[in-house]
């Protein structure tokens, strides 16, 4: 009796220290100290990353043992990563090799397909932008179009890379895609043939107002040589005796970042152009790029044009020459993309992928983040994108005007006024054409860009009045004190 009191004695005694010295099983973990991170469980990381390895092998034995067909095993491995990609935001992607090779075609300035910068906008393909002069531009493809079909094939269940992939194809070969345009009902299904694209980032530089010497460039894109191009155009203006710039932003989805920093170094002398903010604790995404006095071009007045289909690239352009007060915008509110995308070569065996991920957002000069918000112009002129597509198609038509070969018959460009007086239908010989006319009658106004042209001029006569005031401040006369006269009219 008196042993087996005592074996519960030291039993009982035993459970009591454990119970005091081994934290209960359900307690909750302790809290950490205030300004420190808790502890990483690195081996229960491992566990963990081990045992999620295990569930995808699994779960890609059980598809390719019982799928009712037949799949390939490396498109299971591609979906995987495209899967795993997806998740973190629309802009980023896993690229096959495949699709890589498509996306590094496509900033070299030439490839083959339709001509229109996509992007996937509540889980449908949407146009941001087709480029002037191309396929789908002459198709009348319009910004925020939403292609629902390609090629009968509906894009709901296809990625972006995906989506792009069957737009491309070979030259010469049809594709029908059907869209859903704001303002119908149906679906309007758009027959285009592809073409090799080449891309003219810098078009049309002219005068718009040949009176007050206002030169107008569009840029279509950013690429690689755009800033030497852009140069190159002004320069030829300036020596033409240009006193004001338009520079429209419209419609141009943006390209790559450095080049669209190099344009704005055109114009801005010192200070910072954008900043880019990567994760808390990755320094190298964490970049400030600033201007060179180098290369700048005179302090001459500058407008932007912008509209919703400005994106990206152009958005950086757009906000460094506002936040510096070196522009004044006109147009409608930007798009809204302010991520920083970094293309990585990806090797699989002896193939090239691509992983094109979301490193970092940029900032405005003035800190400002922009991204899902755009950027408001200074003087807000509105445009539906119907009109906007044709004021683009005329200035696509003068830009071959200007650029038809030597001799050839040219006539004058359709957006200019015609100066040389021989064009008022005195000629009997030659009637004016009827056609003509009805199609001089229905071109469209570009309300944007005679609001930027109305902006340019009020400042030139601010500056010029300035200047003026400046020149008389100098040349007046020292002014001599009137003699005193005292009573009587007799001088002192």
């Amino acid at each position: 009796m008196r042993k087996r009191l005592l074996v519960l004695l030291l039993a009982s005694t035993t459970l009591a220290v454990a119970a005091w010295t081994v934290p209960p099983l359900l307690e909750a973990p302790r809290a950490a100290e205030p300004g420190k991170a808790p502890k990483r469980d690195r081996k229960a990381e491992a566990r963990a990353r081990i045992r999620r390895a295990e569930a995808l092998a699994r779960v890609k034995r059980i598809i390719l043992d019982t799928y009712v067909d037949e799949i390939q095993e490396e498109k299971l491995f591609y979906g995987a990563l495209r899967g795993m990609v997806r998740e973190l935001d629309p802009h980023s992607r896993f690229l096959t090799p495949r699709e890589y090779a498509d996306i590094t075609a496509s900033t070299t300035g030439e490839f083959g397909g339709l001509g229109i910068e996509v992007t996937q906008r509540d889980g449908w393909i949407t146009v941001v932008t087709p480029l002037i002069g191309t396929p789908a531009f002459k198709a009348g493809v319009l910004p925020g179009d939403r292609i629902v079909r390609i090629d009968g094939q509906t894009t709901d269940q296809l990625s972006l890379e995906e989506a792009v992939h069957k737009m491309r194809g070979k030259p010469g070969t049809k594709i029908v895609l059907g869209i859903v345009r704001k303002g119908l009902e149906k679906v309007l299904d758009v027959t285009i043939v592809r073409r090799i694209i080449r891309i003219d980032s810098v078009r049309i530089p002219h005068f718009t107002d040949e009176k007050n010497r206002i030169g107008y460039i569009s840029l279509t894109s950013f690429q690689a040589d755009t800033s030497n191009e852009l140069a190159r155009a002004v320069g030829k203006l300036e020596e033409q005796g240009m006193a004001a710039l338009i520079l429209d932003l419209r419609a141009n989805g943006g390209g790559r970042m450095d080049a669209a920093i190099k344009v704005a170094d055109l114009f801005i002398e010192r200070g910072v152009i954008v900043s880019t903010r990567g994760r808390p604790g990755a320094r190298r995404d964490n970049v400030t790029y600033r201007a060179h006095r180098l290369g700048t071009r005179p302090d001459y007045p500058l407008c932007v044009l912008v509209n919703q289909s400005s994106a990206s690239a152009s958005e950086i352009v757009a906000g460094a020459l506002r936040d510096h007060n070196r522009a004044i915008l006109v147009g409608q509110k930007t798009f809204g993309k302010a991520s920083v995308q970094t293309l990585q070569r990806v090797r699989i065996g002896e193939k090239l992928a691509g992983l094109k991920l979301t490193t970092a957002h940029y900032y405005t000069p003035a800190g400002h983040l922009i991204h899902k918000k755009g950027i408001e112009p200074d003087v807000k002129v509105a445009m539906e994108l119907a009109t906007l597509a044709r004021v683009f198609r005329q200035q696509h038509d003068m830009w071959v005007k200007l650029n038809a070969p030597k001799g050839s018959a040219q006539k004058k460009p359709s957006d200019q006024p015609d100066t040389s007086g021989k064009s008022d239908g005195s000629d009997k010989s030659n009637p004016p054409d009827k056609s003509e006319k009805s199609d001089k009658s229905e071109r469209a106004v570009d309300t944007q860009l005679r609001a930027a042209v109305r902006a340019l001029r009020a400042i030139l006569i601010d500056r010029k009045r300035g200047n003026l005031e400046k020149k008389a401040a100098v040349a007046r006369p020292r002014e001599t004190p009137l003699p005193e006269i005292t009573p009587g009219g007799v001088t002192r």
